[in-house]
């Protein structure tokens, strides 16, 4: 539906409809009659969220007359790529009218694609709180190596039942509390690109997502024991950050320096192979990061400036830490980042605004290492080793992710100020000990 017209000037539209809570599922029949869902439809899981919600999913579907068939992985490893998509698109035949996504990460981002791509409507029914691309209408997807987000479509509804979730692995709440805890720093990076470069930003939607970060740290003491409230203060935390995506058209919300150094590191497990962490954990630590290079950036009393970036350096060291997939990382960047002017302006702006944004570093160290106690009370990863990734891929993942995308973050800003080696060093000193 779309919103009146906001104060940013303007007008947010929100198509998802949220049911969190215990025991939600029984409705799930009712709410589809609500918005005129109608089948054949297509369940798609794998073997281990089918067991902890499909039959429920089918049975309610099915009491409300809407006639279901099945698409299960097994139970295992399985990724937003290529293979998975294309096999739950060989799924769909010409009778299906309704795709439901019995998941969380890959599954619900898959069904998301595929009906994007085909006009097929669909819907998501939780089974962790791991994530915050439940509402989202962005897809992140690895293909040919290379993490590339496309468009989607968001779900009609997003149904978490906290009977369901709560039954959930801690592991993978711990990554849905890393995944929200990186709002921090995304937040920041947001406002720091509307105050350098003008980027639309909207204080209202930000303004929400900071409120769903609180009431996650909030909760947090009550994951470990799978607390019903503290589940549901999570999940819907999650599921807010995919709203604020929907009403902003993009993923500015919920993804900034964090997100770019998880993704680096997910290609970086793809080209050697190798089985990769949950998302979200992988978020919490790049999050932690990346709050300190805040910190670290805004010490002084005034913007250093060292040499400018030398753009063959800048194409020999990515052309390095990419390998394979370099090219392709290459041909999406952008000239303007050396551009004189740009770097000029982008300077001249930080030196006018440097003590508004140093106050927004105000009391960050103590947010950081509220967030960092958290994850450890939930065993979840906070230091790269943790997650299996050397000195080296950290270097080169502060170094290097703010390519992944050509979007603004602390990361563009230490780089374009000539400082982000010098404390990469000091911060890989600090968390590769």
């Amino acid at each position: 539906m779309q919103g009146s017209v906001c104060t940013c000037g303007r007008s947010h539209g929100v198509t998802t409809r949220t049911d969190i809570g215990a025991g939600v599922l029984v409705r799930l029949g009712q709410s589809v009659a609500e918005l005129t869902l109608t089948g054949p439809a297509l369940l798609v899981a794998d073997g281990n969220t089918w067991q902890a919600a499909g039959p429920a999913v089918e049975r309610a579907l099915t009491e409300a007359g809407v006639p279901c068939s099945r698409h299960i992985f097994p139970a295992g490893e399985l990724h937003t790529d290529e293979h998975t998509v294309g096999s739950v698109l060989m799924a769909l035949d010409d009778r299906v009218r309704l795709i439901v996504a019995v998941g969380s990460g890959t599954i619900n981002d898959a069904c998301r694609f595929v009906a994007k791509r085909t006009g097929v409507p669909y819907f998501v029914v939780a089974t962790a709180p791991s994530m915050d691309g439940y509402a989202s209408d962005v897809t992140p997807v690895n293909r040919d190596g290379m993490k590339i987000t496309y468009p989607g479509v968001a779900p009609r509804i997003v149904v978490g039942d906290t009977g369901v979730l709560r039954q959930a692995p801690v592991a993978m709440m711990a990554a849905g509390f890393g995944d929200l805890f990186g709002k921090v720093n995304c937040l920041l990076d947001w406002r720091l690109a509307h105050a350098l470069t003008h980027e639309y930003y909207c204080e209202t939607v930000a303004g929400e997502v900071e409120q769903a970060v609180a009431v996650a740290l909030s909760a947090a003491p009550g994951l470990p024991q799978r607390e019903p409230a503290a589940v549901q203060l999570l999940m819907e935390g999650l599921v807010l950050s995919g709203v604020a995506m929907q009403k902003v058209g993009n993923s500015r919300p919920a993804s900034g320096a964090e997100h770019h150094i998880s993704h680096f590191w997910e290609m970086r497990d793809m080209a050697r192979g190798r089985s990769g962490t949950l998302h979200g954990d992988k978020v919490g630590v790049a999050a932690l990061m990346t709050l300190r290079l805040y910190e670290k950036f805004f010490a002084g009393a005034s913007p250093l400036f060292n040499a400018p970036p030398d753009k063959g350096a800048w194409e020999a060291g990515l052309t390095a830490a990419y390998g394979r997939i370099a090219p392709a990382i290459l041909a999406q960047a952008t000239d303007r980042h050396f551009d004189p002017a740009w770097q000029r302006g982008i300077c001249a702006e930080l030196e006018a605004h440097w003590l508004e944004l140093r106050g927004w570093t105000d009391g960050l160290a103590a947010r950081r290492m509220l967030g960092e106690q958290a994850l450890i009370a939930m065993g979840a990863p906070v230091r790269p080793a943790d997650l299996g990734y050397s000195r080296q891929d950290t270097l080169d993942a502060l170094r290097w992710a703010m390519e992944v995308r050509a979007r603004f973050t602390i990361l563009r800003l230490a780089w374009l100020c000539g400082s982000l080696d010098e404390l990469t060093e000091e911060i890989v000193d600090e968390f590769c000990e």
